[in-house]
């Protein structure tokens, strides 16, 4: 039994967490000529000269967090350079941002609950990897 839902906490509070989560997760202005950016290059570059099929994945967000994220500049920019990276590295891109999932997956604005998981996992396999 999940136990975890973040349907449980009340509106006002997922609204005040989603603001607060929206600021604290925007990517740094100039992310992509960062140390980090520059680590995920390596890794991919790294995965690519071995043969490994690569797969980017931006996870899933509550509606109300991908709502406040969505006019963020920066947010719109990172996303930009993982399916630059993508397409550079020959790597599979899922995007999941927009996927727009019932509260009651999520534990909070932007981590699957179990059966969140479960259930983007199922999409995954059917809509990205269907053999």
């Amino acid at each position: 039994m999940n136990t975890n839902l973040y349907s449980d906490t009340p509106m006002s509070i997922r609204i005040l967490n989603a603001k607060r989560s929206a600021r604290i997760l925007t990517p740094v202005d100039g992310f992509e000529s960062s140390a980090t950016a520059q680590i995920y290059r390596q890794a991919l570059e790294f995965a690519q000269d071995r043969g490994a099929t690569v797969c980017l994945v931006s996870y899933p967000l509550t509606n109300l967090l991908y709502e406040n994220m969505i006019p963020i500049v920066s947010y719109a920019m990172a996303d930009r350079f993982f399916q630059g990276l993508a397409e550079k590295f020959g790597a599979v891109r899922l995007n999941l941002r927009g996927l727009r999932l019932p509260d009651k997956y999520f534990s909070d604005s932007h981590h699957l609950n179990h059966t969140g998981a479960t259930h983007v996992s199922g999409i995954i396999e059917r809509d990205y990897f269907p053999n």
